[in-house]
């Protein structure tokens, strides 16, 4: 199909579970398919999303010009928004198990679901972040202004908070098997894990 004018004709539209519209220079979209489980539309020049269907699962909407993200629907599991305009994120399902909201101007994030395990929060504007899900595997909140950081959960496997400004640590999980804490302002590191 060579515009969206030609999909939104078709009969069974409702019954779409994917669409990729990837790098195709859109500004915006129609109204999504109501079975839609998966969207793809990074890498184009959108500024606002419609409202996103019941059954959408996963969420790629990177490298856009969005301000905003619409609401989030309960069954959303991955959520890519990286390298928009994005201030900051709407309420997070409780089902959301990934959010790469890297390279925005996020200055607080909202609470995060247990649910969650990973987080790239990189190259935003945060100062502080919120507590983190006993799920969380993998956490990537560098380049950020983060000066102190709340308990982190037994499950985390990744930390990258490097660049930041940090003056300490806080105790490491034993499951911790990477850590980059470089460009900070630490004296000290906690007990490393064996």
């Amino acid at each position: 199909y060579s515009s969206f004018d030609e999909i939104l004709k078709l009969d069974n539209y409702n019954d779409i579970y994917y669409i990729d519209c990837a790098s195709e220079s859109l500004s915006s979209l129609p109204e999504l398919p109501h079975l839609l489980n998966g969207l793809c539309c990074v890498n184009n020049k959108i500024v606002s999303l419609p409202k996103l269907p019941n059954s959408l699962k996963c969420l790629w909407c990177g490298v856009n010009s969005l301000s905003s993200l619409p609401e989030l629907p309960d069954s959303l599991v991955e959520l890519n928004c990286s390298n928009n305009n994005l201030s900051r994120l709407p309420e997070l399902p409780n089902s959301l198990t990934k959010s790469y909201c890297q390279y925005n101007k996020i200055s607080i994030l909202p609470e995060l679901p247990n649910s969650l395990t990973h987080l790239n929060c990189n190259n935003n504007n945060l100062s502080t972040l919120q507590e983190l899900s006993n799920s969380l595997i993998h956490l990537d909140c560098s380049y950020n202004k983060i000066i102190i950081f709340p308990k982190l959960p037994n499950s985390l496997t990744h930390i990258m908070c490097h660049h930041n400004n940090l003056s300490s640590l806080p105790e490491l999980p034993n499951s911790l098997i990477y850590l980059y804490c470089r460009s900070n302002n630490i004296s000290d590191l906690p007990t490393l894990p064996y």
